[in-house]
């Protein structure tokens, strides 16, 4: 049965800037990657943005088919941990320079994190909240940075360990994150998590 998907952003980070502007940032998620997320099984994709300052929560909760990244800070504050370690996550084996990070198998299920005050611009800011949302469907952790389709052509771009340099994805990427939207999760975070 073919369906929408869903892109939630959970964004609980600062006010744009000149560098990061997020309605940038929301126009080319949409028109350069998930207008892209269709076929067969998907009749289209959006990009819903919650500002999490004046709404909580996803109303109504994500569908087994969508995804939900959160856009937060790293350094929030004096003795404020990141959001995935509220989820229940680590950073112990997360690079100091990383974007964001994913945690997969947490007792409520995965949590996907893009650091705003670690991208540079609205570019970074874009794939990574692609990458870590193609991390968070598809179950994977760093093997996805060496994923291979078998289909030719120039493989993966922004699923790459760096790929948030990348300002456009591939059609590996684009293939990549349909085929993991079409796998149903059936737990789905619709708040920032508050405690472990």
């Amino acid at each position: 049965m073919a369906f929408i998907h869903t892109f939630h952003v959970f964004d609980v980070a600062p006010d744009s800037d000149k560098f990061r502007d997020k309605n940038v940032v929301r126009a080319n998620l949409q028109n350069f990657f998930l207008q892209y997320i269709n076929d067969n099984d998907i009749t289209s994709s959006r990009l819903v943005w919650i500002n999490g300052a004046t709404t909580p929560f996803i109303n109504p909760a994500p569908a087994p088919n969508d995804t939900v990244v959160f856009l937060s800070l790293f350094n929030r504050g004096f003795k404020q941990p990141q959001l995935s370690i509220l989820a229940g996550g680590t950073l112990a084996d997360t690079p100091t320079t990383a974007l964001g990070v994913t945690q997969l198998g947490l007792p409520r299920g995965g949590f996907a994190e893009v650091f705003w005050d670690r991208c540079v611009n609205h570019d970074e800011i874009t794939s990574s909240l692609f990458h870590e949302a193609c991390h968070l469907r598809s179950g994977m952790g760093k093997e996805m940075h060496e994923w291979k389709s078998g289909f030719g052509g120039r493989g993966i771009s922004v699923l790459k360990e760096k790929g948030s340099s990348n300002k456009l994805p591939s059609y590996d990427d684009l293939q990549f994150y349909t085929d993991a939207v079409k796998k149903p999760v059936s737990i789905q975070r619709n708040r920032a998590p508050t405690t472990p």
